[in-house]
């Protein structure tokens, strides 16, 4: 006689034999649920300085901001990346207070797309203080916020 605990064993190759006979049903899909929500959710990283900041965009993860965070230098999002900034009611401050050369909070380079989004509930992140030019032909000023979006999100594509 069949029990619920034979109907639904692993499959030969998902684990080793000798671990194959001590895992239960129940264990079995739990472990695969475990391994296809981890397949299946985007990589997504906590930034709490300009480094966690700058790494995260590099190895191309979603952002959420834990901190205020104040740029020494432009945020550059690479060719080909597709990533999502939430502020959570965090600021990104470049801190300028006149015009400069490369003046801007954030380039999103050709390619590539970055979203930004609040998921606080309070929609009082901030991208600001970004004042400046571009080898002397254009203005370019960035300051994106939040609370002004009515919890709608703002996609940058270039």
């Amino acid at each position: 006689m069949k029990t619920k605990e034979s109907v639904l064993q692993p499959p030969e190759n998902a684990l080793p034999a000798e671990q194959r006979k001590n895992v239960t049903t129940f264990e079995y899909v739990c472990l695969m649920l475990v391994i296809g929500a981890v397949t299946l959710c985007p990589a997504s990283a906590f930034a709490f300085s300009q480094a966690d900041l700058f790494d995260s965009v590099e190895e191309g993860y979603d952002i959420k901001l834990e901190n205020d965070i104040y740029l020494s230098q432009i945020l550059v999002i690479p060719s080909g990346s597709n990533i999502t900034l939430d502020l959570s009611s965090h600021k990104l401050d470049m801190g300028l207070k006149s015009c400069v050369e490369n003046g801007s909070v954030i380039r999103v380079e050709k390619g590539s797309t970055l979203k930004n989004e609040d998921t606080s509930g309070y929609n009082s992140g901030l991208i600001t203080g970004g004042i400046g030019f571009l080898a002397g032909l254009a203005v370019t000023v960035l300051s994106l916020n939040s609370a002004r979006k009515k919890k709608e999100e703002s996609k940058i594509t270039v």
